[in-house]
């Protein structure tokens, strides 16, 4: 494993989930709709939104072994979290192997916001892959949020996160 499928695994492994984190969370699921989709128009799998296997569309050839993503079956909250864990596991599998495959796209990484989620302590699930329930308490419609005219991102930074959770 490379060191960012390793900090993921960590994060998963030793996570409690607090509600005291749920603004912030919400707000990263968000920007991590808002980056799939832009990844998945331009590879061209936007039908299989949200929780679209990106990386399998970037490039199927280059894939995790199943001993290496089977931790995301018992560290995840749901089986929509743990499909997430396995495909951030591919992508992140590609951008060790052939990184220029991504690179020429110009986007940012889509999966920095749910990383950054899950190290906050989040957890989602998701009914029908419409609603999504992040932290047990909010729930994220993805239709409405991909139709909407202010899908603005979110800096990540770390303070500006705890902020926004009220510390």
């Amino acid at each position: 494993m490379n060191a960012i499928q390793l900090r993921l695994r960590d994060s998963l492994s030793q996570r409690e989930v607090s509600h005291v984190t749920s603004r912030s969370c919400v707000l990263l699921m968000k920007e991590f709709l808002r980056r799939e989709f832009l990844w998945a128009t331009q590879l061209n799998v936007l039908e299989n939104c949200p929780f679209a296997d990106l990386a399998g569309a970037l490039d199927p050839s280059i894939r995790c072994d199943l001993n290496e993503i089977a931790f995301a079956t018992t560290t995840s909250e749901s089986s929509a979290e743990a499909r997430c864990v396995r495909q951030m596991m591919h992508w992140y599998k590609i951008i060790e192997l052939a990184p220029l495959a991504a690179q020429q796209h110009y986007l940012l990484d889509p999966y920095e916001p749910l990383m950054i989620l899950f190290q906050r302590r989040g957890c989602f699930a998701s009914e029908h892959r419409i609603f999504i329930e992040v932290n047990r308490v909010v729930t994220v419609n993805y239709d409405v949020l991909k139709h909407s005219d202010s899908w603005e991102p979110l800096s990540l930074e770390h303070d500006l996160l705890d902020k926004i959770d009220g510390f």
